[in-house]
């Protein structure tokens, strides 16, 4: 029996999406479980939330962002009212620093640090 590749219409996915959204994954099933929170820029990759998180029983929560993708006071903010709230600390964040999809934000080294 021969064995045969997938290869995925050109229209339908690409090389480097579909190996990150199965790193993606790999690293969501490793480090969270049920009803933790991943937060993640307030426009952020639809597919990440549609069919990673949402599916997996993640909570999701945005934080605000500006031309330079997330506004570290908001960020702090996020993770003061976990804090206050005695909820488990959010598990991952979720940022695309450059060409962030879909507001083609791109973080500069100031903002990065």
């Amino acid at each position: 029996m021969k064995c045969r590749l997938y290869t995925c219409p050109a229209h339908r996915c690409s090389g480097p999406d579909a190996i990150s959204n199965a790193v993606l994954q790999m690293i969501m099933s490793l480090l969270m479980a049920k009803g933790d929170t991943i937060l993640c820029e307030s426009y952020t990759y639809p597919h990440m939330i549609e069919s990673l998180v949402i599916p997996r029983g993640f909570r999701v929560q945005g934080i605000e962002t500006d031309g330079e993708g997330i506004i570290p006071g908001a960020l702090s903010k996020a993770l003061e009212q976990h804090t206050a709230q005695g909820g488990k600390p959010p598990r991952l964040l979720y940022t695309v620093p450059v060409g962030q999809n879909p507001t083609g934000a791109a973080c500069t080294s100031d903002a990065g640090s």
